[in-house]
Parts: C-alpha cells; sequence; structure tokens
C-alpha cells in the first residue's frame, strides 16, 4: 500500500503520538524546546520522513532528547498506554504506531536502570508492568511475522528482566506492622528500624497526613 492511499490514517496517527510524546514535556530550557522543534517537524514533514525511509530514524530521535529531561519511567509508560490506546489501519500507519511503541519501551527500560528502588516490591511492580508491556508488543510483531522485530523486543525484554532480578536480590521487602496502638512517625522509626531518622519513609511508604498520628496498620521496610 502506497503512502497516498494511506495518506489520511497516517496523518491522524503521526499527529496524535506526537500530541502524546509532548506530554513529557514539563520543564523548561533549550532541551525542552529542542524536543518540541524534532516533535513538530515529524508532525509536519512526517510523510516526506515515511518517502524518504527516515521517519524511524526522527521520531527516536524525539525519545533520545526526551530522555535528556526530567521524565519517569511511569511518565513514558503512561504515554505509551495511550499510544496503545490508538487503532492503526493500513500497514504503513501499523508501522509508525509500532515505532513509536517500541521506542516507548526502549526509552522505560533506559529510565528503569537509573532509577533507585527502595524495595523488592518495588522492583516487582516494574517488572510486572515491563514485561506485559513487552509481551504485548511482542505479540503485535508475531502477528505480523515480523521476526527481526520479535527478536529485538525479545532481547530487550530479557536484559530488562534480567536487570530487574538481580536489583531485587539486593533490597529488602515491605512487610505489614498491626500495632496495638498508633504511634508518631518518629517512634515507630526508632522502634522498627532503631533508626528514628528513617521517619519519613514509613510517612512516604503510608501515604499518611500527618507524622504524629500514624495509622495502627503499617508497611515498612524489613531492613
Amino acid at each position: 500500500m502506497s503512502i497516498k492511499s494511506e495518506e489520511q490514517t497516517l496523518t491522524a496517527m503521526i499527529s496524535d503520538i506526537c500530541k502524546l510524546i509532548l506530554q513529557m514535556v514539563s520543564a523548561k530550557g533549550s532541551q525542552a524546546a529542542e524536543l518540541r522543534r524534532l516533535v513538530g517537524l515529524v508532525n509536519v514533514d512526517g510523510l516526506q520522513y515515511l518517502a524518504d525511509n527516515v521517519f524511524g530514524t526522527n521520531l527516536y530521535n524525539c525519545f533520545v532528547v526526551a530522555r535528556t529531561l526530567p521524565i519517569t519511567a511511569d511518565l513514558v509508560a503512561s504515554v505509551r498506554d495511550q499510544i496503545t490506546a490508538l487503532t492503526p489501519v493500513g500497514p504503513l500507519t501499523t508501522m509508525v504506531y509500532d515505532s513509536a511503541i517500541q521506542y516507548c519501551l526502549t526509552t522505560e527500560c533506559i529510565l528503569i536502570t537509573g532509577t533507585t528502588f527502595k524495595s523488592r516490591d518495588d522492583v516487582q511492580q516494574t517488572m510486572s508492568r515491563i514485561t506485559a508491556a513487552f509481551n504485548l508488543a511482542r505479540d503485535n510483531a508475531a502477528e505480523r511475522m515480523d521476526s527481526a522485530t520479535y527478536q529485538n523486543l525479545t532481547y530487550l525484554a530479557g536484559s530488562i528482566v534480567n536487570y530487574l532480578s538481580a536489583t531485587a536480590l539486593t533490597l529488602p521487602r515491605l512487610v505489614q506492622f498491626n500495632l496495638n496502638t498508633s504511634w508518631p512517625a518518629l517512634s515507630l522509626a526508632n522502634l522498627i528500624y532503631q533508626d528514628a531518622s528513617r521517619w519519613e519513609e514509613l510517612v512516604d511508604e503510608n501515604k499518611v497526613v500527618h507524622p504524629a498520628f500514624m495509622p495502627r496498620a503499617i508497611v515498612g521496610l524489613s531492613a
């Protein structure tokens, strides 16, 4: 199928993806401006990029610049989920759609390797989310009989799962503490960790409004 025959659906898909990528821009500065510029070019010149066989490179460059911004893997996952909800029609539109999802996954993996995890539970949640995303992307590649993409996704999925598995081994678990009375966070940190300076961890993990009034049932790290 030619670009001309898919022009309407291609234009709509490229526009939707570009709008979603811009959700990753929350900061000011030269890098944020550069991302807006690159995304704008993809949006305006996307059909020509496809005709010149450089669309993938130009779209990927947007994600390269996005990684220089203060973004998180969770934010990229949210963008990926919204792209996944789009409906491609036609082979070229599907290629654009798949490329955006794959670049999101690549960016997520890079950001995950730079994340400091507090517990094995945090790692497990991340592993479950990223594994499900890779499985869906691989299923789509298998349906299209795109063996090269399938192999690349399998390799990247295996690499990030291995990384997360190794990271989890070095971390404590979240455990449940059921107390007979309510304690202030400072006292609880001293009781559980023998380190009162860790009271903020308990407040964060339990999403407490006021550190002086901790609930009786709380979660904390095992070490």
